[in-house]
């Protein structure tokens, strides 16, 4: 066989041609040692091939090859080391960032002598410190005071204030009231907050729940509502009127005034008058969820404050609810003495007064500039900065943080300074460092506490509590089982911080670490515990709300984020509390103005997503099905009119238990709350009526309901509510949970029924928000249905 001479110098071909003959050799003998028939002839060139071993030796191939493998080893783990990974790479996911790979100033200390080794071995030069400082255009004083005006300017906008926290926000977060629109965008609520994150977090939202999850709801609207006069029994009465005539269900009782507490109930449509109690009433819809702190006054002047606080979006109802409640009571006041729920000294000389706290910073907190004097003064100062104190009328933030280990977070930010109240943070410790997942047994739930703590800055980055530390010991209340751990110095705080960040880090690269400025900065806090009630399925979480002077919010922010807890946006919150099967307000609360103009736009949003898709592709509009397959107000309008009960939808309480056993001799019509269908929102004793008393006009009530899928799917707005008729309730129950023997049948008879279309007029109902519930692994709905459907139900639930 000839080769040319490129094959024979590589000495390939050669080598292949040596192998195929030997292995043409080995099947020849082979075949002939097998076939003895085959004849043989004495001019065949076959060579005899060695015979092969009957069995493999393991040990002695391994030792055979024990160099190669080992060779093979440490080059696998050498691959793996930091020797082939770059600098940047090293960084946990969240701490990546692009600038890293060629600015060594970017990574973490332990990380930079490594980066400037790949550094020198490649050709690009890595930028000083010098360089990085280098004055440049962009760089000087003139352009940062320039960039300043232009973010306080967009602070400070109509409709779209910014938070303390919106510039960690702005850069994680789609915000609202930025884009869209030439002017930034509408706002939310009259701010511009963070509605989603930029990368997928839903599932995260409840896995984180086992930890911590942190969220700012500094948008709260909050009202504060104060008595004088001369004697303290005076003010509180007149103060507990004057609650129970702007229309709050619970809270003006004294069983709340002392301020230990905060009262979680809902602002209920107010009463014709004075001596129209609520009992009495035919009918009282719950306008908003509202919450009612007593704040305890250890001065001796005769004076009784009450502070308000409610979503944004029943600011107004709010406002209107207390103008109301001030003209009906001093009408009442000059009326001839007649009994009232809450006795009185119809005395003149007690002031009520109510004003509005402006919860939006002003626009250079919200825009990062504290001290707008601090750029002018020379570096190496380190005396406190005397800041003009903020107004009285100024509000405070609210950060909340939900989570099993949510008070271990809390242990490593809030520290009780040296001039605190014993008793305080005494109490403040054995709150933070409980060890259970829910509230202990000893604090009640929305129990209120009150301590100075020191600046969370001088003790960053914080350190959370360890199981070791954590105590679950009995707190023995004082006066009686109640609290006295409260004050209102937190109300009355109104300095800024007295030293910058930059004076701070200056003062530790001198001192070491754990050096500060002195005096150190101390400030009350205000930290609610309470317990978030799940439906069942879910487990109940338990709740913290943080409340932090106005300035000291970004401080707060990043020691609380710094621990790992997951920041949750608009849409997060909102899985949150559908994954507990509670609603939110004002996405579930039909009727609300708000409420109204939302679901309008969603539906124009989703009607302009059916139309610009190709009629081949879209899917087919059946009006006797579904009138209004996008929602809007026109449903709930329909809804209410197919009830009989035209007018507008507004949300009543369901009845609870102990309502029902206090009107079971009264009313002919026997009902009992289950689980299945309505679950209690709210304490007992919210509404107090007659279930019989005719409806006003003008009022079509419906009624908050959760839904659970019984298999597969989930629950989307707006999908509508039918209710079975009576006939075929038994057939329903026996067909969800049929004996082992019929499963067959009754699967199949579920698919009929699931396949059966349904009239439009056999709607009693809507859902308002629904998804796949992750607590449960089940299809989750919170959905508003008549009230005469709710009756009708709770009557088939005990036939």
């Amino acid at each position: 066989m000839m080769m040319s001479q490129h094959a024979k110098h590589r000495g390939l071909p050669t080598c292949c041609d040596e192998m195929a003959k030997r292995v043409a050799e080995a099947d020849a003998a082979a075949a002939l040692a097998t076939d003895p028939k085959r004849p043989r002839t004495e001019t065949s060139t076959i060579c005899p091939v060695e015979s092969v071993p009957p069995r493999l030796d393991l040990d002695e191939l391994l030792a055979a090859r024990k160099s190669e493998i080992l060779a093979l080893q440490r080059a696998m783990a050498h691959a793996r080391s930091s020797a082939h990974t770059r600098a940047w790479q090293l960084l946990p996911r969240h701490l990546r960032r692009r600038a890293a790979s060629h600015n060594p100033l970017r990574l973490p200390r332990r990380l930079r002598g490594k980066a400037h080794a790949e550094l020198r071995a490649s050709n690009t030069h890595a930028k000083t410190r010098s360089d990085m400082r280098r004055r440049a255009p962009e760089r000087t004083l003139r352009a940062y005071v320039r960039r300043r005006a232009v973010l306080q300017a967009r602070a400070g906008r109509s409709g779209r204030r910014w938070l303390e926290t919106h510039l960690w926000h702005a850069k994680r977060f789609r915000m609202s009231g930025e884009k869209g629109t030439r002017d930034g965008g509408a706002g939310h609520w009259g701010f511009c907050l963070a509605e989603t994150p930029f990368q997928k977090s839903f599932r995260t939202t409840w896995r984180k729940s086992a930890y911590a999850l942190l969220h700012d709801a500094s948008y709260t609207a909050a009202f504060s509502v104060r008595a004088h006069a001369r004697r303290v029994s005076d003010a509180t009465t007149r103060l507990q009127l004057l609650l129970y005539l702007a229309g709050a269900a619970h809270g003006w009782e004294d069983s709340w005034t002392s301020g230990a507490r905060l009262c979680e109930t809902a602002l209920l449509d107010r009463p014709q008058g004075l001596r129209k109690t609520r009992a009495s009433s035919a009918f009282l819809p719950a306008l908003a969820p509202l919450k009612v702190l007593w704040i305890p006054r250890t001065e001796r002047r005769a004076r009784r404050e009450c502070l308000l606080l409610v979503h944004p979006a029943a600011a107004w109802d709010v406002q209107q609810a207390l103008t109301h409640a001030l003209d009906a009571l001093h009408a009442e006041q000059r009326r001839p003495r007649h009994v009232c729920v809450v006795p009185q000294r119809w005395t003149k000389h007690v002031a009520l007064s109510a004003q509005a706290l402006d919860m939006a910073p002003p626009a250079s907190i919200a825009a990062g500039v504290l001290h707008p004097d601090a750029t002018h003064r020379p570096p190496a100062s380190l005396e406190p900065i005397q800041a003009p104190p903020f107004a009285a009328t100024s509000g405070f933030n609210v950060f909340e943080l939900v989570g099993d280990r949510a008070a271990h977070v809390l242990h490593g930010v809030l520290h009780p300074a040296a001039d605190a109240d014993r008793g305080q943070a005494h109490m403040l410790k054995r709150v933070v460092q409980c060890s259970t997942a829910s509230l202990p047994p000893w604090l009640p739930s929305g129990t209120v506490l009150s301590c100075r703590v020191e600046d969370p800055r001088l003790h960053f980055p914080p350190t959370n509590a360890s199981p070791s530390e954590a105590s679950d010991a009995h707190v023995v209340w004082e006066q009686d089982g109640q609290p006295t751990h409260t004050n209102a110095a937190f109300f009355e705080h109104r300095a800024r911080p007295s030293y910058t960040q930059a004076q701070i880090d200056r003062r530790r690269a001198v001192g070491g670490h754990t050096a500060a400025p002195t005096p150190l900065d101390a400030l009350p806090i205000v930290l609610i515990a309470r317990t978030l009630e799940a439906a069942p399925g879910a487990r109940d979480l338990a709740a913290y709300t943080l409340l932090v002077p106005r300035g000291w919010g970004a401080a707060f922010w990043m020691s609380l984020v710094h621990t790992g807890a997951l920041v949750l946006g608009q849409a997060q919150y909102r899985t949150l509390h559908l994954n507990l099967g509670r609603a939110q307000f004002p996405h579930d609360w039909v009727g609300h103005p708000s409420h109204m103009v939302a679901s309008e736009a969603e539906a124009q949003r989703q009607r302009a997503a059916w139309e610009a898709r190709p009629p081949a592709k879209r899917v087919p509009l059946e009006p006797n099905v579904c009138a209004h397959p996008f929602g809007g107000a026109a449903l709930w309008t329909t809804l209410a009119e197919q009830a009989h009960t035209p007018g507008t939808p507004v949300i009543v309480p369901a009845l609870s238990n102990s309502h029902v056993r206090e009107r079971a001799a009264e009313a002919p019509l026997r009902m009992r709350p289950t689980q299945l269908w309505a679950r209690r929102q709210y304490e007992d004793g919210l509404l107090r009526r007659n279930p019989l008393s005719p409806v006003p006009a003008g009022q079509a009530p419906f009624v908050l309901v959760l839904l659970t899928a019984c298999g597969r799917g989930a629950f989307v707005a707006p999908a509508t509510v039918h209710l079975p008729p009576a006939a075929s309730v038994p057939q329903w129950r026996h067909a969800l949970c049929p004996p082992t023997s019929q499963r067959d049948e009754a699967h199949k008879q579920l698919q009929v029924w699931e396949h059966t279309t349904l009239p439009a007029h056999t709607a009693v109902g809507a859902v308002t928000s629904g998804d796949y519930a992750l607590a449960t692994g089940h299809g989750r709905a919170v959905a508003a249905i008549t009230w005469d459907a709710w009756l009708e139900l709770e009557c088939l639930s005990n036939a």
